[in-house]
């Protein structure tokens, strides 16, 4: 019995004290709003940025605190979703247009257009149009572009007389001559990883091609493109084969470390990749060039990206206040401290942060400028899977988020399946989860 009695005193200690900490309570009165958000910007120059953003807003609204979530990029997808379905989501995720879609389709997220009218009318449109639905509801508040480049050894480029890429066969060409007896001429993510779906995507819309029909009923890579998409399949396992040896085991930040040590003369992989070098080894800046990856003869040059954005969870207690934060991290001197983290692979979805000149000066866009100036150019021409089309489509998102085609690569480049096994099997899944 007094065991019984100590036990129930500590369940009310921890109840007690979990209501504190969570409502802000005190003899029953909140004594302030609390906001929470979940992100991916997990560098710690990112956090660092965020907690600048959260002391200016508390400053500027006393009555409140924020408090952020920072999660992987693997679990971020599922997590909003299934945070949600159970009723505990935070107010806001930053999240792309595969999660927007599907969140406020199944009813768990509001519109924001009230917010980007607060904010202002300097959106790229293309990062605007892609969260913007038929009927006008804007479903995330962008906030941040990056995108994919294939990234080399300019120095060691240079000294084998080899000038950038502009196809594929060419950047084939140059990693087989780059590779030697002390570096191999490749590398990028080989695991079961979200992010080893990029390429495909990527090569598919540069050959002139899409991924889904135009209303997203079916795919269509591995019927009306199938012999297209062969030619990228077989281009992606022969890079592979450049790569050093666990290929299959590498992951995204293992396959930015290859490069950074220089262990492999190339990497495909994103915009993060300046911050990892000037972090790990800034010896290798100057020794890196990087090109988009390349579309075919005739054919437009689309890149990896789309705007991640904010997105506003309708059961927020909270969500006026919510709306404030928004506006607050997207304006003045918070939204530049927020890119000036991560340059390159934090974009300006407010092309007019692109031309700040303390933005301009900072090392990593100095050594990458010309890059810079070209994927600004195409902001437009930033595609992802839920909106290939330049529309938000119902269902692509959830294709691109169960990573059937992650699954599938991996396998491939293992040589448990072969390219047409891989073609069935992923575009048997893929509708599938369009006919759900």
């Amino acid at each position: 019995m007094i065991m019984k009695r100590i036990m129930c005193i500590v369940l009310v200690l921890c109840f007690v004290a979990f209501g504190l900490f969570a409502g802000g309570q005190k003899g029953g009165k909140a004594e302030y709003k609390a906001i929470r958000f979940m992100s991916t910007e997990t560098d710690p120059v990112s956090v660092e940025a965020d907690q600048y953003i959260i002391d200016s807003f508390e400053s500027e609204y006393p009555d409140t605190k924020v408090f952020p979530e920072y999660i992987t990029m693997e679990d971020a997808y599922q997590k909003a979703q299934l945070m949600a379905a159970a009723g505990i989501n935070p107010d806001l995720y930053l999240g792309g247009t595969d999660a927007a879609v599907s969140l406020y389709n199944n009813g768990y997220s509001d519109a924001v257009n009230d917010v980007i009218e607060r904010i202002g009318d300097d959106f790229a449109k293309s990062s605007i149009d892609a969260y913007t639905l038929p009927d006008g509801k804007i479903l995330g508040v962008p906030m941040q572009s990056g995108t994919y480049l294939f990234w080399f050894r300019g120095d060691l480029a240079k000294q084998a007389g080899l000038d950038k890429p502009t196809s594929r066969a060419e950047m084939l060409d140059l990693v087989t001559k780059l590779q030697t007896d002390d570096i191999y001429g490749y590398t990028g993510i080989g695991a079961d990883h979200p992010n080893n779906q990029t390429p495909f995507y990527v090569w598919t819309w540069n050959d002139g091609n899409f991924v889904f029909n135009e209303d997203a009923s079916e795919a269509v890579f591995h019927t009306k493109n199938r012999a297209d998409s062969k030619k990228i399949l077989e281009f992606m396992v022969a890079m592979a084969e450049h790569a050093p040896p666990g290929f299959i085991g590498t992951g995204y930040e293992d396959a930015g470390n290859d490069f950074i040590v220089g262990r492999a003369a190339s990497v495909m992989i994103s915009t993060r990749l300046p911050s990892w070098i000037m972090a790990q080894n800034p010896d290798m800046l100057d020794k890196t060039d990087a090109v988009p990856l390349p579309a075919s003869p005739g054919k437009t040059l689309y890149m990896w990206g789309g705007a991640d954005a904010w997105i506003l969870f309708k059961n927020s207690k909270y969500q006026e206040r919510a709306k404030d934060f928004m506006v607050h991290f997207m304006t003045g001197d918070r939204y530049a401290k927020f890119l000036h983290a991560v340059p390159m692979h934090l974009l300006p979805v407010r092309p007019s942060f692109a031309a700040d000149p303390d933005y301009l000066s900072n090392p990593v866009v100095k050594h990458f400028r010309s890059t810079l100036d070209l994927v600004m150019a195409n902001f437009g021409n930033l595609r992802a899977p839920a909106t290939e089309r330049g529309k938000p489509m119902p269902g692509t998102g959830e294709c691109y988020g169960s990573a059937a085609m992650a699954k599938a690569n991996n396998e491939l480049y293992s040589g448990k399946i072969t390219i047409d096994e891989w073609l069935d099997e992923v575009g048997a899944e893929f509708n599938r989860i369009l006919a759900d």
